[in-house]
C-alpha cells in the first residue's frame, strides 16, 4: 500500500517564512483517531476552547531559528521520503548526509547491546539508559532525549503534517504516526503472540498480552499491582506520588497522562465514537466496547495460566492471578485483614 508524501518540503519552508508573524498558531489537543475530535468551534462546548494554547507563528519560528530546524526539516522530510523512490540504489543510503555511505552494525551498547549504524543514533540512545532529557520545547515545555527529535516536535506546533494517508486523507506530523494509522484501513496485524495465534497492530499491544501468558510482569512496590511493561509501572508511580499533570479545564480533574486526558473529554462531549455492530449500541471508550461484545459472543479469551480458568475481560483475569501468588493488596482499614 503506498501512502503519499502529502506536503512538499519546499512548500513547508515557504509558508512558514511568508506568513505573517502576527499570525496566531492554534495548538489543540491532538486526536489520532477522528472519531475522537471534539468540536471546541461550537457554542454547545464553550469551556473546551480553554484547552488551546495560542501562540505566535513568531514564537514559533525564533524556536525553528535556535535549532537551524529549516534545515534539520528538509533533511527528514527528504530523508524519509526518499525510502521509496524509485532509483535508489540501495534503502540504506543516504544522499544528504554525504558522511555515510552503507550501514553497518559496528557500534553497539555497552548496557544492552544493541548496534546502531551511527555514532548519533548510539549516542541518542544511550540517553535511554540514563533517563536524561536536556532539550525542552520552548512553546510547552516538554523534555527530549535528543536535539533531533526536538526539531521534530516543533512539527506539531507549526502545524506542519506532510505524511498523508492516501485512503481517508488524514494527515501526520511523524511517519510513524502514519504507519499506525494505516493498520485501521488494512486490519494487518504483523505482531503476533509466541504462546498462541493471537495478532496485534501494535507491539505495545502485544507486550501487554504477553502478561496474560505468564511473561515477567513489573510490580508496584506500593499496591502491588502488575504491569506488562515498565512504562506504564512509572506512570502507575504518579498515582501514589499525587502527580496528576494533565488537569481537564471543565471539570479540573487531573491525570497522569495526556492520552487520558484527551479520552476523558468525550466524557463532557458526550461522544461514543465506539458502536457495537449486532445491537447498535455505543460506547465513548473503545475498551468498554470490548467487553461489551463478551455479551454477544459469550467469549472469554483471557486465559489463567496457571488453572487454565478464564475470563471475558482482561482486568479479571489479573485479579484473579493474585489468588495463585498468594498476594492480598487490598486491607481493611478497621481490621487490617488483607484481601486479594
Amino acid at each position: 500500500m503506498n501512502c503519499q508524501f502529502g506536503v512538499e518540503q519546499d512548500s513547508i519552508l515557504t509558508n512558514m517564512e511568508t506568513r505573517p508573524q502576527d499570525v496566531k498558531v492554534e495548538i489543540k489537543l491532538e486526536r489520532e483517531d477522528h472519531t475522537d475530535h471534539i468540536d471546541i468551534e461550537h457554542e454547545k462546548f464553550p469551556a473546551l476552547a480553554e484547552t488551546k494554547l495560542e501562540v505566535t507563528l513568531g514564537d514559533v519560528k525564533n524556536e525553528i531559528e535556535k535549532l537551524d530546524i529549516k534545515e534539520e526539516i528538509t533533511k527528514i522530510l527528504v530523508d524519509q521520503s526518499e525510502e521509496n523512490v524509485p532509483g535508489m540504489n540501495s534503502p540504506t543510503q543516504y544522499s544528504q548526509t554525504g558522511d555515510i555511505g552503507l550501514r553497518s552494525s559496528s557500534l553497539k551498547c555497552f548496557v544492552c547491546n544493541k548496534s546502531f549504524s551511527r555514532k548519533s543514533h548510539l549516542k541518542r540512545h544511550s540517553s535511554v539508559h540514563n533517563n536524561e532529557k536536556p532539550f525542552k520545547c520552548a512553546i510547552c515545555n516538554k523534555s527530549f532525549c535528543d536535539k533531533t527529535t526536538l526539531r521534530i516536535h516543533y512539527l506539531v506546533h507549526s502545524n506542519v503534517k506532510p505524511y498523508k494517508c492516501s485512503i481517508c486523507a488524514k494527515s501526520f506530523s511523524r511517519k510513524s504516526n502514519l504507519n499506525v494509522h494505516i493498520s485501521v484501513h488494512t486490519n494487518e496485524k504483523p505482531f503476533n503472540c509466541s504462546h498462541c495465534s493471537k495478532s496485534f497492530s501494535r507491539k505495545s499491544n502485544l507486550n501487554t498480552h504477553l502478561f496474560v501468558h505468564g511473561e515477567t510482569a513489573f510490580k508496584c512496590s506500593i499496591c502491588y499491582k502488575l504491569f506488562s511493561v515498565k512504562s506504564k509501572l512509572n506512570t502507575h508511580l504518579l498515582l501514589h506520588s499525587n502527580e496528576l499533570p494533565f488537569k481537564c479545564s471543565i471539570c479540573n480533574k487531573s491525570f497522569t497522562e495526556k492520552s487520558v486526558l484527551k479520552t476523558h473529554l468525550r466524557v463532557h462531549s458526550k461522544e461514543k465514537p465506539f458502536s457495537c455492530a449486532c445491537c447498535s449500541k455505543s460506547f465513548t471508550y473503545k475498551s468498554t466496547l470490548i467487553n461489551h461484545l463478551g455479551v454477544h459472543s459469550n467469549e472469554k479469551p483471557f486465559q489463567c495460566s496457571v488453572c487454565n480458568k478464564s475470563f471475558s475481560r482482561n482486568s479479571n483475569l489479573t485479579l484473579h492471578l493474585l489468588v495463585h501468588n498468594n498476594e492480598k493488596p487490598f486491607k481493611c482499614t478497621l481490621c487490617n485483614k488483607s484481601f486479594s
